[in-house]
Order: structure tokens, then sequence, then C-alpha cells
């Protein structure tokens, strides 16, 4: 998704951080005009680091309090169905603040 981004909006550009937030959260890093991945390969997975105050919040990948576990579109797909919303999936909620639901947008 970086290297598109780069490619197509920001030819010019040495360095673009592009990030995504869907059912998990991830970016890409382009320094000095090339993609940097990491030792592991895995340079933009921001998902699971530890949040601030995200406390014991279970995550899919095991652990608790990652960032994915509070802020991705299904985290915050589920604290809408807490509130009586219906919301299961990471496009429901880009449709709900798109008509202006007010209890998604503050979530987002």
């Amino acid at each position: 998704m970086a290297l598109g981004e780069h490619t197509k909006c920001f030819p010019d550009a040495d360095d673009v951080i592009v990030g995504k937030v869907a059912t998990g959260i991830g970016s890409g890093f382009i320094g000095n005009g090339e993609l940097h991945r990491g030792a592991m390969g895995a340079a933009g997975d921001l998902g699971h680091i530890a949040a601030p105050d995200a406390g014991d919040v279970p995550c899919r990948c095991g652990n608790t309090g990652c960032l994915e576990a509070v802020t991705s579109g299904s985290a915050i797909a589920a604290a809408l169905r807490a509130k009586g919303i219906d919301a299961h999936t990471s496009a429901d909620v880009v449709a709900l603040v798109r008509v202006g639901n007010l209890e998604a947008g503050q979530l987002v």
C-alpha cells in the first residue's frame, strides 16, 4: 500500500508514511525513496504495540492491551454494539460515520 501511494500520489517525495486502520492496524514506511521492511519484515505492524490505557483488553493475537484491540475497526464495531448500535465490521463503522452517527464518529 505504501509503495502504491508513493508511486501514484507522492512520486517526488523521498519520505512517506502510510497508515491503515481496518481489521488490524498497519503502516508502511518509505525513507530515502525505499520501502523499509524491518528486520523481520514487520516494520509497519503497529497493531500489537501496547496502547496507553488499554489495560487488559484482549487482542486476537492472544496478548492484552494491544493498540489493535482498542482502535481497530472491529474493536470500534464491538464498542458500538455494546451501546446497542448495529455494527459488526469496519465497513459498518465507516457507513455509520458517513451518515453522521455521532456515537460512531466519537469513537473513530
